[in-house]
């Protein structure tokens, strides 16, 4: 509901500021001219995204899940929604996808997955930057170090899984003790249960 959605983008908030902030003076200059796939199979399943722009930049990503041919069929479903569409504008194609079903409880997120990581790939190719300079961004400022690197060390080796929320609340208090500071959280499963979680 609009409460869950304003929470979640009340946490985002600081990080797709300083996103915009970096991405503005290159808004607009390009658009999404086609998105291809290609599975790879083996002991694995790989769906690999290709999201590519009419100025000749693209991304690559990877969308999770088996078997692999659906996953290729949800991205192709959600194609026509993207093409046209400012590759750099990550948050407003994430966003406009919406809550979309194939039947199965991932909702299409499995396809969506891939596209989003390769439009990151597309924000490092324009901005000179590997993907993980504009994404770790956020962690610039109070514990930057003055030898130039733009990085504080962050502890991101836990996370807590989509069990219920009092685990959930248990496995991270015991992840704080630990001495983490950051973690990430399974989301997706229930609505409910991830504003909890």
């Amino acid at each position: 509901d609009a409460e869950q959605r304003g929470r979640g983008e009340i946490a985002a908030a600081p990080f797709l500021a300083r996103y915009h902030a970096l991405a503005a003076p290159d808004l607009n200059k390009v658009k999404i001219r086609d998105i291809q796939t290609m599975v790879v199979q083996g002991p694995r399943t790989y769906t690999l995204v290709k999201v590519v722009s009419d100025a000749g930049l693209y991304g690559i990503g990877e969308a999770y899940g088996s078997p692999g041919a659906g996953v290729k069929e949800q991205i192709h479903v959600l194609k026509s929604e993207i093409i046209g569409k400012d590759p750099l504008q990550i948050d407003t194609i994430y966003t406009g996808l919406g809550q979309r079903t194939d039947g199965s409880a991932h909702s299409l997120m499995r396809g969506v997955s891939g596209i989003e990581m390769a439009l990151w790939d597309i924000v490092g190719k324009a901005k000179k930057k590997s993907v993980w300079e504009v994404a770790a961004s956020r962690e610039r400022g109070a514990g930057s170090t003055n030898s130039g690197s733009p990085l504080r060390s962050v502890r991101t080796k836990w996370s807590v899984s989509g069990v219920e929320p009092a685990k959930a609340a248990e496995i991270a208090k015991w992840a704080v003790a630990q001495g983490f500071s950051k973690m990430k959280v399974k989301v997706g499963i229930n609505p409910p249960e991830d504003v909890a979680r």
